[in-house]
């Protein structure tokens, strides 16, 4: 069974209009445990961005690959601290930026009864200005 979460922020500031999604997609691997596959989707170039995803309920988690699929330009972190996992990445090359469109990260794999929340979005323009950003969990 396969299961997608979106999240959708629309924020308009200025003269930026953004959109941008963070996509989940749930997949059951195995009795018990589940694959977690994680992409962004913007209308706008953007510098980084991060994000927060709870996993509580996980009895173990494996972040191996959870940012696999992310060009390798981009300097990218992927930690857990207790039942938070935050996922960042960002271009650190002066005057670029990443192109509007979809970018797959990566996948998380999960053992346990998890019901996945992104909570603490934020992307940045090149200017290092949040020009998408949301607190809200999708559960």
């Amino acid at each position: 069974m396969k299961n997608i979460y979106a999240l959708v922020l629309l924020c308009s500031s200025s003269f930026v209009f953004a959109d941008a999604q963070v996509i989940l997609t749930t997949e059951n691997a195995t009795k018990g445990s589940s694959v977690i596959g994680m992409d962004v989707v913007t209308d706008s170039n953007f510098k980084g961005f991060q994000f927060d995803l709870d996993v509580t309920g996980a009895s173990s988690v494996d972040l191996t690959s959870c940012t696999a699929n992310i060009p390798k330009k981009l300097t990218v972190s992927c930690t857990q601290k207790g039942n938070r996992i935050r996922v960042l990445a960002i271009d650190t090359e002066y005057g670029t930026d990443v192109s509007a469109g979809r970018m797959g990260i990566g996948f998380i794999k999960l053992s346990g009864n998890v019901s996945p929340a992104i909570s603490n979005i934020e992307f940045a323009d090149k200017n290092g200005e949040v020009m998408a950003s949301s607190s809200v969990d999708s559960k």
